[in-house]
């Protein structure tokens, strides 16, 4: 089972659920004797398809899925081999307070925008309040406004222009002292941290390398298996 129906049989009523189902299938099985049906042909037809499919699963699981493995040192070799493939650009990770402006504002609405985000500016650099709690009170930006504007690490060309190039001409641990404009209206940012270009480590992409080299390994198996298989049984 999924871990998500695990979860929910696992409790007192999932427990319960899963007990009549058993008893019922339990009941049919008994019904199905007396009348028969495991002497009717389709039954034994039908056990026969049942039979070979468990068979052959077996058989891959044991001499392909279970056979193939990869040694540490053989993810090590592909992440040298393809380290391009896991290049990371450079990535700021900022806070935000939006003051938003709809695209149908008009230069009355903006001006009485900006003129707000200055004045939530001028509270943060006072330093009195922290810059998450004046997001939680101010920002209009719904995907961040809970979180207190933290919007994660971000490369350059995930953000709009304007955003960006004030985030990453920015200091660590400082807010721009500038209300930023941009499509979506007035920004005050703050940057938190900054990641240089550079590489994923081997940690990092360990178990992505692994899944695809074993898939890999398992799939040039099974091919070549496969090849001999149909010799040795002469398939036309």
């Amino acid at each position: 089972l999924s871990d998500k129906y695990k979860e929910y049989y696992s409790t007192e009523e999932g427990k319960a659920q899963l007990l009549d189902k058993l008893v019922e299938q339990k009941i049919f099985v008994q019904e199905a004797k007396i009348k028969k049906l495991d002497k009717t042909e389709k039954f034994k037809k039908n056990m026969k398809i049942a039979e070979e499919n468990e068979l052959a699963d077996m058989y891959i699981k044991q001499e392909i899925l279970e056979s193939v493995k990869v040694e540490d040192k053989d993810l090590k070799a592909d992440y040298e081999k393809n380290k391009e493939n896991y290049k990371t650009n450079e990535e700021v990770k900022a806070s935000h307070i939006l003051i938003y402006t709809p695209a149908e504002a008009t230069e009355a609405d903006k001006k009485a925008a900006k003129e707000k985000a200055e004045a939530v500016l001028k509270e943060v650099l006072e330093g009195k309040t922290p810059f998450e709690d004046l997001a939680k009170a101010n920002s209009e930006d719904p995907g961040s406004k809970e979180s207190g504007g933290d919007l994660g690490y971000f490369e350059k060309d995930k953000m709009v222009a304007e955003f960006a190039n004030a985030a990453f001409a920015g200091e660590i641990g400082k807010v721009i002292p500038n209300v930023v404009e941009s499509q979506y209206g007035y920004h005050i940012i703050k940057v938190t941290d900054k990641k240089a270009a550079g590489y994923k480590s081997y940690e990092d992409v360990k178990s992505e390398i692994e899944s695809a080299l074993i898939e890999k390994k398992r799939t040039e198996k099974y091919e070549k298996m496969m090849a001999e298989l149909k010799k040795k049984y002469k398939v036309q």
